[in-house]
């Protein structure tokens, strides 16, 4: 056991060695040697300016003036324990908005006897303002994640579970009794033993290619200690004390909200795609943004399978009209629109091989909560109806032009019965004229002359009569 030098052995050393004599005097911490009365022997720089003096100015004073009566107090009575024991003694005092730490060791003489008390004394503000802000730090992590409102487990280098926060347990149903590490976690959460080996692997990978601070999201289903299942977003970090901190984000809810949501996505694009009619979309400047399977196949878009949306998506519609309705669709029906909010109608169209088509159309400006308005709408192709129109229009006028002829038929061979009848008159006067003249007679050519006109007037007649009986039929 090493011999506990004397305060004559010490001093003898301080006047033989210059170095230490230095190397005390400049030590960063205070150095005190003093009687059991409490004068100060000795006194290094650092621990004299701390009294705000120099030390030859100190030299012979009692220690306890430059303290308060408490401190004063405290640090007599660890002295004397410091003799009393034989044992060093430590005290911590705050001195003027500073911390130190003081070590009293007891010195022996030549005799064995307990005469002097020598004090190292420490400035440790700085390690308890550190000290501090790390217990304000774990108590504000402890708050946090005491009241998260997601799973919280911290993991020890070695996979040992040291904490797990309440919303963890409500989550799972384990506490750290029944997960005490990550190997029993790994067990118990993940019972299929394929399924397990797949989360053990990407927790490995993740963690050797990972840095420190940088998460690790992964999603993985969980059993429960009560047999359920969850989804569950695990995000670990691994901190720069080499333990990972995980948090843990039940999604099951979410998770089908979105299957529900993509198969509710599926069910309406089969509707969107399966109606006859042609539902569209486009912005205020007439440029497609949505077209269903219907309006691609009514303008010759259609593939095998499928339909072929690419060609038409942000083309503008008057691409397919007729450069004189293109005009007016640009200037009056968007402008309609936006001001009305509704417009309906029938347009005619080109389809890509060039054919004509009509479209019936109702359209309406639609305001979402976010992004911009556009303008949707349903058409239907009523070419057929229209073409029908167009020729019922013109079987309606050929009838009505054959009713005319009919009319004009049937006056025709009512004036040419009566205008017969007159010219019989007209014939049997003239015979008998004829029959009272010689054929020398100069009025008997004129007589002649009116015979042969009745005769073509009679002729002319009959061809009118004629008429009147095609027309009838």
């Amino acid at each position: 056991m090493t011999k506990k030098k004397t305060y004559e052995e010490l001093e003898v050393g301080f006047r033989e060695d210059q170095n230490i004599y230095d190397l005390l005097d400049n030590a960063p911490k205070g150095i005190f040697l003093i009687d059991l009365s409490g004068k100060i022997l000795f006194a290094n720089r650092m621990g004299a300016n701390r009294l705000g003096k120099e030390p030859r100015e100190i030299i012979g004073t009692a220690l306890r003036e430059y303290f308060s009566p408490d401190i004063a107090e405290k640090r007599r009575i660890k002295g004397i324990e410091a003799v009393k024991s034989g044992n060093p003694q430590t005290i911590e005092d705050y001195i003027e908005d500073r911390w130190y730490y003081s070590t009293i060791y007891p010195i022996m003489n030549k005799d064995g006897d307990q005469t002097k008390l020598a004090i190292y004394s420490e400035d440790i503000t700085d390690r308890k303002k550190a000290e501090a802000a790390v217990r304000s730090e774990r108590e504000r992590f402890r708050s946090l994640s005491e009241n998260a409102p997601f799973g919280m487990v911290m993991i020890a280098e070695d996979g040992t579970f040291k904490y797990i926060n309440p919303k963890f347990i409500e989550l799972f149903g384990y506490d750290l009794n029944d997960i005490p590490d990550g190997r029993t976690w790994f067990r118990k959460a993940y019972p299929d033993s394929d399924y397990r080996r797949r989360v053990v692997s990407a927790w490995l990978e993740d963690l050797a290619s990972t840095k420190v601070g940088q998460k690790r999201p992964r999603v993985f289903q969980v059993q429960c200690k009560d047999g359920s299942k969850k989804i569950v977003n695990f995000i670990p970090v691994q901190l720069v004390t080499g333990e990972n901190l995980m948090a843990c984000e039940d999604i099951t809810e979410r998770k089908e909200a979105e299957l529900a949501l993509r198969k509710s996505e599926i069910r309406f694009r089969e509707l969107f795609n399966s109606v006859s009619d042609l539902v569209y979309t486009h912005d205020l400047h007439g440029r497609l943004l949505s077209m269903n399977a219907a309006l691609c196949r009514t303008f010759g878009y259609s593939r095998t399978f499928g339909y072929n949306r690419k060609e038409l998506l942000g083309r503008r519609i008057s691409a397919f009209m007729k450069p004189e309705f293109a005009d007016a669709f640009e200037g009056e029906y968007l402008n309609k629109i936006q001001k009305e909010e509704y417009c309906e109608g029938t347009t005619a169209y080109f389809t890509k091989d060039g054919s004509q088509i009509y479209l019936e159309y109702r359209s309406s400006m639609v305001y979402p909560e976010e992004g911009e308005p556009y303008i949707t709408g349903i058409g239907r192709d009523v070419t057929s109806r229209i073409q029908s129109e167009k020729e019922k229009r013109k079987l309606q006028a050929q009838l009505q032009q054959a009713q005319k002829m009919e009319s004009i038929g049937i006056l025709a061979g009512g004036i040419a019965h009566n205008f017969n009848n007159i010219l019989m008159g007209i014939q049997g006067r003239a015979s008998i004229m004829m029959m009272e003249k010689e054929n020398a007679d100069p009025d008997y050519e004129h007589l002649k002359g009116i015979e042969s006109y009745v005769k073509n007037a009679v002729m002319l007649t009959r061809d009118l009569l004629g008429f009147r009986e095609r027309r009838q039929v």
